[in-house]
């Protein structure tokens, strides 16, 4: 099966995860504002699984319903 984890490789995903569990300490929610640059749809999805904490994400749908599907999962 495909997740988005075996499909796209990350460079500094141990910083941002212990930037996020760092900041979400004192039990607050976290605001992450990012470029559009590369597959940002995939990095709100990988962070959510290494951080093991919700992430939320605005996006539209994808043009491919599979990839959709693995965003969604």
């Amino acid at each position: 099966m495909l997740s988005a984890t075996s499909l796209i490789s990350f460079d500094g995903l141990e910083e941002l995860k212990g930037s996020i569990l760092r900041e979400r300490q004192g039990g607050k929610g976290l605001i992450v504002v990012t470029a559009h640059c590369g597959s940002w749809e995939s990095v709100a999805a990988v962070t959510a699984k290494v951080c093991e904490t919700p992430f939320y994400a605005l996006a539209k749908p994808s043009n491919s319903p599979e990839f959709t599907k693995i965003l969604e999962d």
